[in-house]
């Protein structure tokens, strides 16, 4: 698995973190990514189990939190780890992606801060030259 650009943010309560990449694919990749990650040991998960996963919303912020929002229910409601999210459809409305992991294992996956949402305090999903740039805060 390549390694994913994101960067933890000091923040008083929450996680915050920000991202740069390329595409737009990319920046939904890596957000999903890093959700999960702060959350696991995600060098420990195998991507046997796949899943369809799928979010709309009126704008890209709200595409954002709506995506890893549902993530984020599936890990919760599933206890499914992903780690690869192959994105099929993306739009500033809607985004499908089939994304790949396992069954949480505590013994395997470790645990690490629990996110219990994503807020949209200071929330940006912006074009920037030469690429994307996201700045998200995760509640835990």
């Amino acid at each position: 698995m390549s390694e994913k650009r994101y960067r933890l943010l000091d923040h008083t309560a929450d996680i915050g973190i920000e991202i740069v990449e390329n595409t737009l694919d990319e920046l939904f990749d890596s957000a999903a990514f890093a959700l999960f990650d702060i959350q696991v040991q995600t060098q420990n998960v195998e991507p046997i189990q796949e899943l369809s996963v799928t979010a709309t919303s009126d704008d890209l912020v709200g595409l954002m939190i709506a995506w890893l929002s549902e993530l984020l229910f599936h890990f919760e409601s599933s206890r499914i780890v992903f780690t690869q999210f192959d994105i099929r459809e993306l739009s500033e409305t809607h985004v499908r992606a089939a994304c790949r992991g396992e069954p949480y294992n505590r013994e395997r996956h470790g645990s690490r801060a629990l996110v219990k949402g994503i807020t949209y305090h200071q929330a940006v999903v912006k074009q920037v030259e030469g690429g994307w740039f996201a700045h998200l805060i995760f509640d835990v």
